[in-house]
């Protein structure tokens, strides 16, 4: 979901050194470089330029995984991403952000390139929407519009830029579909269940079509929770899937209807529905923790804790904002010191 959106997402209630081996072999992530003159802080030890994730890999690996993060002002600004790589002392390999279809009528080449440079790989939320429209009610954006052609000219355009890039770029298109507080959900906009699978694949053959072999695509639900559409119904099929991507937070108390959830309260139940589903590689590419509502600190350790004995997971992305809470490591320097500690000590880079 699109930053300016994040306020009204869900999380189980409405919301919240490696060959660079391209999709078929080894998929490879990558931390950001600048777009001018950003260098890679001396005090972040640098780790792999790119961990590799086979395409297809089971769920028992012990491969290294990946590390990211996604930060106010990416993909163009770069000085967070040079602060928090600082703070934590490890470059990240995946640099995450947002573009919805009303925003970008080109794919950002520039910005994808600086991420690269810089040893990391770009993933992007591309999102069918206007985020400055209403929630859910936009029928330009519907899963039939999308279907019927209506948006062919853009991803069309977008198809043939990102092939003519021809890096990798991980491609989380229309995420978190299994909500209900986007316009690509079932049940709102006028979209059916099926619609989805159907949009998904009309996507991803144009993209096919155009020869954007260079994208590894990233099925991404959110973390279910009661009422939400059944994954299984929403899946594309592994030949249209490369990847599977889950956003999930702890809310604590920052929200009347929710509580304080462990690392395998928030993922556990929707790991296990993905495993009935497929067998690709798992990226959490939106994980979060409040401080109100328990020790934020201490969930942080228990999180790392939680992807040392959960290979399917293959690595994560913060979601580094102070928004509807205060998800940022360094909300706390306790919060701050367990990270630190966590990532330090993780195969997570």
């Amino acid at each position: 979901m699109s930053v300016a959106r994040h306020t009204l997402r869900r999380s189980r209630v409405r919301r919240p050194r490696c060959s660079r081996a391209l999709l078929l072999g080894l998929v490879t992530l990558p931390g950001l470089a600048g777009l001018s003159s950003y260098q890679r802080p001396a005090a972040a030890a640098p780790g792999p330029s790119r961990v590799a994730i086979p395409v297809g890999m089971s769920s028992g690996s012990t491969e290294t995984g990946s590390f990211g993060v996604a930060l106010p002002g990416l993909p163009t600004n770069l000085v967070a991403l040079n602060a928090f790589e600082k703070l934590v002392g490890r470059s990240v390999s995946i640099v995450s952000y947002y573009q919805d279809f009303a925003s970008g009528p080109d794919f950002n080449a520039q910005a994808a390139t600086a991420i690269w440079d810089l040893g990391a790989t770009p993933m992007l939320a591309w999102e069918p929407e206007d985020s400055n429209g209403p929630i859910t009610d936009q029928p330009a954006y519907s899963l039939e519009s999308i279907i019927s052609g209506a948006h062919d000219a853009l991803i069309t355009r977008w198809a043939d830029e990102v092939a003519a890039w021809g890096k990798p770029i991980l491609l989380r298109f229309a995420p978190e579909m299994n909500g209900n507080w986007n316009p690509w959900s079932p049940g709102v906009n006028g979209n059916q269940t099926a619609q989805y699978v159907e949009a998904w694949r009309h996507v991803h053959d144009i993209f096919s079509k155009a020869g954007a072999a260079n994208v590894v695509w990233v099925w991404d639900p959110s973390v279910v929770y009661r009422g939400s559409t059944p994954l299984a119904e929403l899946y594309p099929g592994n030949a249209y899937v490369n990847m599977v991507g889950l956003d999930g937070y702890n809310w604590g108390t920052s929200r009347p209807t929710q509580t304080w959830e462990s690392p395998q309260e928030v993922f556990g139940p929707t790991v296990l529905n993905v495993r009935r589903i497929t067998n690709l590689p798992i990226v959490l590419c939106e994980v979060a923790s409040t401080e109100d509502g328990g020790n934020k600190a201490q969930w942080i350790t228990e999180f790392f804790a939680y992807l040392k004995m959960t290979p399917a997971i293959r690595g994560f992305v913060w979601f580094n904002f102070n928004k509807e809470t205060d998800w940022r490591i360094q909300s706390s320097p306790a919060s701050e010191r367990a990270f630190i500690a966590g990532i330090s000590s993780s195969d997570f880079h």
